[in-house]
Parts: structure tokens; C-alpha cells; sequence
């Protein structure tokens, strides 16, 4: 990336609404859209959104405002929803969790990169079917899935220690294709819709404030559930 990115130049939008030098702005149009693109209608486009950013409000102006503090709540529980759905404890855990419950150590690693492959084919399968469905509906369906999947790993690994006396064994593949499925839904839908969905029902002025709001939430709900994962599997 060091190497690579030096050789881009600005963003259009960077070089004309902040820099103000339309000439750069038009090689940087060259380069990205094409020698032969239509460079007066990016202009225009760009326009568009010198005013709308003229109209934006900082997170502490919106947050007083009646009239968009629903949406900034709803993207805030986007956020959260979004951690609490459990993939990144499994992206941090799984090959430690497959271990416990009985695959081998180079099982366990290889079961951890399908656990990831499956979410890059639910991302992809969801850039053709997000806008058939609609966002809704593929949001409600694909958490239903991912619900499922959770307590059925919860029932699978609480019964695998009932049974093995603590360790979990003979669980193991069992719980791999739930996380599996449950990492494809969340590509098809949660990952891939819900701040996005949130942010789409924002209004304009506080649309940048909105989606800081959600990644912070996302974050933080993120860093508690990893955290607080290993005391509590000791515990358990």
C-alpha cells in the first residue's frame, strides 16, 4: 500500500470542494473515470454536494436537535446490533473454539479460514440479491438465520460439555457449520446492510454524524464482547 498509493492522485471531490484547483481536479477526473468522461456533469455532481455539505451539523449539534434524534439513536443501535451478532468473536476465537470442542489444532486452524471465506461469499452473494429482496427483508431474514445459529452453538457446546465432561469434544464440526452459516447470513445481511440501511433513512445534515456514531457504538460494543469473551468462557 506504501508503495501503491503515492501513484493516485486526490479524489475529485478533495481537489475541487477543498483545494479549490479545478485543473487537478480534472486530471484526477481523467484518471479515474476515463479520458473520456464526462467531465461537466462529475463538476455538477460535485456542486450538488458542495451544498449539501454546506448543510451538514457536527454530532453535538444534532444530537440536540428533536427532529434527528431518532435517527441518531437508530445508528447507534445499528452499531451495536452489528457487534452483538457475535462473528468477531468468532473471527478473534473460533480456532481456539473448534480446538475445545474436539478437532485437532490444524483442523481447527483450517475450519477458522472457511469461517472466513464463508463470510466473503455471503458478501458477494449479497451484492446481487440486496436490492431483488430489499434491505429489509434481507435484514430481518438473514438475523433470524444468525439468531438460530446462535443458539444452536449454545446448545451444542453446552450439551458437548455436558457429555465429554467439560471439553466439549465431539461437538467440534457441528459448531464449524453453524458458524459458517451464520457468517454467511451476516455477509448477506447484516454486514452488509444494516449501518448502511440506517444511514439511508438519516437525514442529509446528519448523515456523516450518524455514521460516526454507528462505527464508535460498533466499536465499543465490539471491544467489550472480545474482552469480556475469555473471562467468562473460564467461568463457564
Amino acid at each position: 500500500q506504501i508503495a501503491a498509493y503515492p501513484l493516485f492522485p486526490s479524489t475529485p471531490k478533495f481537489l475541487y470542494l477543498t483545494k479549490k484547483n479545478e485543473q487537478e481536479a480534472r486530471a484526477s477526473i481523467a484518471f479515474y473515470h476515463g479520458e473520456n468522461s464526462d467531465v461537466k456533469s462529475v463538476f455538477e455532481e460535485l456542486e450538488v454536494e458542495r451544498v449539501l455539505a454546506d448543510q451538514q451539523l457536527s454530532i453535538f449539534r444534532a444530537i440536540r436537535l428533536k427532529s434527528v434524534r431518532l435517527p441518531m439513536c437508530l445508528s447507534i443501535v445499528a452499531g451495536i446490533s452489528n457487534s452483538s451478532i457475535g462473528v468477531d468473536i468468532g473471527d478473534a476465537y473460533s480456532t481456539e473454539l473448534f480446538t475445545k470442542l474436539g478437532l485437532s489444532s490444524e483442523a481447527s486452524q483450517l475450519s477458522s479460514m472457511g469461517f472466513n471465506v464463508a463470510g466473503i461469499t455471503g458478501s458477494t452473494i449479497s451484492i446481487f440479491v440486496i436490492d431483488r429482496f430489499g434491505r429489509r427483508t434481507l435484514l430481518l431474514s438473514m438475523l433470524f438465520v444468525c439468531f438460530l445459529c446462535n443458539v444452536a452453538m449454545v446448545f451444542v457446546g453446552g450439551t458437548g460439555r455436558f457429555v465429554y465432561g467439560g471439553k466439549g469434544g465431539g461437538f467440534g464440526a457441528t459448531t464449524v457449520v453453524l458458524i459458517a452459516i451464520m457468517e454467511l447470513a451476516y455477509g448477506i445481511g447484516p454486514g452488509a446492510i444494516l449501518e448502511g440501511l440506517f444511514a439511508e433513512v438519516s437525514p442529509h445534515k446528519v448523515r456523516a454524524a450518524a455514521g460516526s456514531l454507528s462505527k464508535l457504538a460498533y466499536c465499543v460494543t465490539n471491544w467489550f464482547f472480545v474482552f469480556v469473551y475469555p473471562p467468562a468462557d473460564v467461568v463457564m
